[in-house]
């Protein structure tokens, strides 16, 4: 049963981008050809800046704070008090993720012109392209 505890919130958690890009697709496609394809666009751009940037932000905080929840778990089994712990890492580690979201927002805010370049979207495409990356990035950090 522990196991299913940490795995269940770990699968909703890989499973909430794909259903994103879901009901993105599904509600634009209402609208328009050209707004569909810049979803479609959209949501490469988006994914290719968001696991550039938040793999490596997962694997460190990740490390450090069970690092530290190992060294106090040790600590607590050498005394006889019981208290919750305060571990810094978790706080470092949400500041360090609001560094990274902001990072994250500034290269999708000025790099995207250059990736529709790379990805020869045409100027118009890639306007409506831009907008749709930052209403995605805007409920991303709203709902994680």
């Amino acid at each position: 049963m522990e196991i299913m505890s940490i795995a269940l919130p770990a699968a909703l958690a890989l499973a909430a981008d794909p259903i994103t890009s879901l009901v993105d697709t599904a509600f634009v496609g209402h609208i328009g050809s050209a707004e569909l394809a810049a979803v479609g666009v959209s949501v490469s751009v988006f994914n290719l800046v968001s696991k550039l940037f938040n793999v490596p932000l997962l694997n460190v905080t990740t490390s450090f704070v069970a690092e530290e929840q190992a060294i106090a778990a040790k600590d607590d089994n050498d005394s006889t008090e019981t208290s919750k712990k305060v571990l810094p890492s978790v706080s470092t580690s949400l500041v360090l993720a609001a560094g990274v979201g902001i990072a994250e927002a500034i290269a999708l805010s000025l790099g995207s012109d250059f990736l529709m370049d790379v990805m020869a979207i045409p100027f118009v495409m890639s306007k409506l392209m831009f907008d749709l990356v930052l209403y995605r990035l805007f409920f991303e950090v709203l709902y994680k």
